[in-house]
């Protein structure tokens, strides 16, 4: 495997090998990524729709469930106002009567175990009749025993109360001689006011105290299929079944009073206002049912609760943390199964870009040198022209050729004076800017491009510095190459406006550089006029 690598890596395509297979790898991610973070959204989506489905589902069945208990209740409270036993008391006042009374009333609180009390109290608010439930037994509790509720809300309310009308009590805690029964009875009191055959005055209340622990017992049996905590509060934000037990009761327990579903959570309380919907905050999921259950009659402080499915935060952070293990697992396991195929591909692509690389090389450029070749120059001496036209500029050819190259050849051999071409090539082109070319013409001859010169100085300067760097020694294998340069300049549009006749121009100029002692540069007016050449002497060291 080691020599495996080892051969990769020495071969001559490597390098862009890597590039190529980097560059696919980083694609592959980006893709992966973004595919995997449309699933992911797309998941969630579903996960929290799917989620408020199944919630609003649940709620939708619980309040159904607890609007049906109140259906019940008026149902069997109205029943018991009309019992013949109950009419004949209020009408005649004849005690006998209440020891019947009391056995109907028995026979339904045997019947039916969610109730634990069911009474007859008379206009002063006087228990007359009351029956008690203590486990399965139903019982009449003794004259001795009865007490007045005068005194009570629920006596002031229903004896105020018109025929066949109904008043349910708050939901709260059952209690006995001002005292809070222990443990917590949860207790709504339904009442229903008797009235006599001229119909003017109740002559009492009918009381069904019903078992609230019901209530919270078929919410803790719908929390079996719920994906959250089913609550249940009062339009006040009263927890009457929280998420703790000491949160609830604040309507009724004093030292709880600022246990209020609104004051948990503060931003999603506001929302609740409606007959259902569903909120999402920044500390979870909600989805709620208002319970309104439609009765017959007229209704006096009907429920006013809602129904409430919490999910917290933290437990759909944990789906999406699975979502994110998942496809990051997922992702890693593709990346590995795709390095191999990615890595075939990537030498398929460096070797088409490496010929591409080549015969744009071998079409534009010297293979020795790495400068242009003389088709590349003509191509950008066009290109220069048109610009130059258009934008009234000037520019120069600098057309040189290498003094005594031919001595380095045939002493020192050809290898050397290939080495000697790569070093000047390097040398001249570091000498002028990016926008300016240098080519190769053929042999040692090369030409230069100078766009953009604003005064001859710039020429001059280019090609004093072309002449210096030349001229100094070339370490070769063989010992040290040294040779000189002619520079022959054309000037556009002093000596010529035509590509072949500026290139013609240099041309000329450079040979009048030779006859005058090699050495040296000479711009094409100076052909006639020698006057102000330049002579730049070989540094004979």
């Amino acid at each position: 495997m080691k020599k495996l690598i080892r051969i990769i890596k020495e071969h001559e395509r490597y390098p862009l090998t890597l590039r190529v297979f980097l560059i696919l790898c980083v694609a592959m991610s980006v893709l992966l990524i973004a595919l995997f973070s449309y699933s992911y959204c797309h998941q969630v989506q579903d996960h929290q729709a799917k989620i408020s489905f199944q919630e609003s589902h649940v709620i939708a069945l619980l309040t159904q469930e607890i609007e049906q208990q109140f259906v019940v209740m008026y149902t069997d409270i109205e029943i018991l106002s009309q019992l013949n036993e109950l009419k004949t008391y209020v009408q005649t006042g004849d005690e006998q009567l209440l020891s019947a009374v009391a056995s109907e009333f028995q026979l339904v609180a045997q019947a039916k175990p969610y109730y634990m009390q069911l009474r007859f109290l008379d206009a002063a608010g006087i228990e007359k009749v009351r029956i008690d439930r203590v486990s399965d037994l139903a019982y009449r509790v003794d004259a001795s025993r009865l007490q007045d509720k005068s005194g009570r809300e629920y006596f002031q309310q229903g004896i105020r109360l018109s025929e066949k009308d109904v008043y349910f009590s708050r939901l709260d805690l059952n209690v006995e001689f001002c005292q809070i029964v222990e443990p917590h009875q949860p207790t709504i009191r339904a009442v229903i006011p008797v009235y006599g055959e001229n119909h003017e005055s109740p002559r009492g209340i009918v009381v069904l105290n019903y078992d609230g622990q019901r209530i919270v017992e078929l919410i803790e049996r719908m929390e079996k299929i719920s994906s959250g905590s089913l609550l249940l509060i009062d339009q006040e934000g009263y927890w009457l079944r929280g998420l703790t037990r000491e949160d609830e009761w604040g309507s009724v327990l004093p030292d709880r009073r600022d246990k209020r579903f609104s004051n948990r959570f503060v931003t999603a309380w506001p929302h609740i206002n409606s007959r259902q919907g569903t909120i999402r905050t920044g500390q979870g999921a909600f989805s709620y049912n208002a319970i309104a259950p439609q009765l017959r009659g007229t209704i006096t402080n009907p429920p006013h609760w809602f129904v409430i499915s919490y999910i917290p935060d933290q437990l759909l952070s944990r789906f999406k943390i699975a979502i994110v293990e998942h496809q990051f697992n997922l992702g890693v396991v593709l990346l590995l199964l795709g390095l191999l195929p990615t890595w075939i591909v990537s030498m398929f692509i460096a070797e088409v870009l490496y010929k591409h690389h080549d015969l744009k090389m071998r079409a534009n450029y010297d293979r020795l040198t790495g400068l242009a070749n003389r088709s590349l120059f003509d191509d950008r001496l066009q290109q220069l022209l048109l610009h130059s036209e258009r934008g009234d500029e000037r520019f120069a050819v600098l057309y040189c050729d290498l003094d005594g190259f031919k001595t380095v050849n045939d002493t020192l051999g050809h290898d050397a004076g290939d080495e000697v071409l790569r070093v000047l090539g390097r040398r001249i082109n570091s000498l002028v800017r990016k926008t300016d070319t240098v080519a190769r013409m053929g042999g040692d001859e090369m030409a230069i491009l100078l766009a953009n010169i604003t005064g001859r100085e710039v020429f001059e300067m280019v090609a004093a510095k072309i002449i210096d760097q030349v001229s100094r020694p070339i370490p070769v294998k063989k010992g040290v190459a040294q040779v000189g340069v002619s520079i022959g300049i054309g000037l556009y549009p002093e000596h010529a406006t035509e590509g072949k006749a500026l290139i013609t121009c240099a041309d000329q100029a450079m040979y009048e550089a030779k006859k005058r002692g090699k050495g040296c540069y000479c711009s094409y007016e100076q052909i006639e006029k020698p006057l102000n050449v330049l002579k730049v002497e070989t540094d004979e060291s």
